[in-house]
């Protein structure tokens, strides 16, 4: 009589399924270290165009409360790291430049932004700023107050 033996089962699980395991564990915590830094990156660069624009509008009412003149020079320069408000009187701001953003000239005269005391461009025209994210112009109409940026 041929005796048949019972399988052995044992609590735990077997080497393959441990392996297959531990195999999507490191895919779901690896995956977020690949996704996060490009993120991080194109939020920045979209976080520094609206601070610029937020800036274009402060030289322009920093023109107007102080009733004297307000230069923005463009860092067209590739190296570039920072860009400046200057008024006058000397007053102003600087900020710094994110390393993956870049200017670019369009059909502005001249490399910077100027308004008069009366809070005037005297320089109407577009430039280009390039982020992680893409490309975006930077449109300045003649008048006050008017500034258009668009994702290109």
């Amino acid at each position: 009589m041929e005796t048949m033996t019972e399988p052995v089962y044992k609590n735990g699980f077997s080497f393959v399924e441990l392996i297959i395991v531990l195999f999507l564990l490191t895919v779901f915590i690896l995956l977020p270290a690949v996704y996060v830094p490009a993120a991080l990156s194109k939020a920045e660069g979209r976080a520094f165009v609206q601070q610029f624009e937020a800036d274009l509008y402060y030289a322009e009412q920093l023109a107007r409360t102080h009733e004297q003149r307000v230069v923005l020079p463009l860092p067209l320069h590739p190296s570039a790291q920072s860009y400046s408000i200057i008024a006058a009187d000397g007053a102003g701001l600087q900020r710094d430049i994110p390393s993956q953003v870049r200017f670019y000239e369009g059909s502005m005269l001249g490399s910077r932004i100027a308004f008069s005391s009366s809070g005037n461009i005297h320089n109407p025209g577009s430039f280009y700023i390039e982020t992680a994210e893409g490309f975006y112009e930077v449109m300045i109409y003649l008048g006050k107050g008017r500034v258009r940026i668009e994702q290109q």
